[in-house]
């Protein structure tokens, strides 16, 4: 339990990091994005961009029930055999964001 709770609290503390700075990047570059459109740089043909987003989103619901059946599954297993592991682990995980 303790190796789990160690390796998960490093594993927050990097998440929370990583995760605050990726926030910013794609806040930052989305941020841009819409100001180079407003301005005229950017022309952006919405049409085509909502219909390939929803040729992507069938073909991802096409492709992913499957999938994820079987990682709910696995998932299942892994807690079911390691749950002193997977506690410590969540427990440090949730320790370390909150330390961040």
């Amino acid at each position: 339990m303790a190796i789990g709770g160690v390796s998960g609290w490093c594993a927050g503390i990097v998440f929370s990091k990583v995760g605050k700075t990726a926030a910013s990047a794609l806040a930052g570059s989305l941020l841009m994005f819409q100001i180079a459109q407003h301005q005229g740089y950017i022309k952006v043909n919405w049409s085509k961009v909502n219909k390939d987003l929803e040729k992507a989103k069938k073909k991802l619901d096409k492709h992913s029930e499957k999938e994820v059946h079987w990682f709910i599954e696995e998932t299942k297993n892994v807690v079911q055999e390691y749950k002193f592991l997977v506690t410590g682990f969540v427990g440090g995980f949730l320790i370390g964001i909150a330390m961040c």
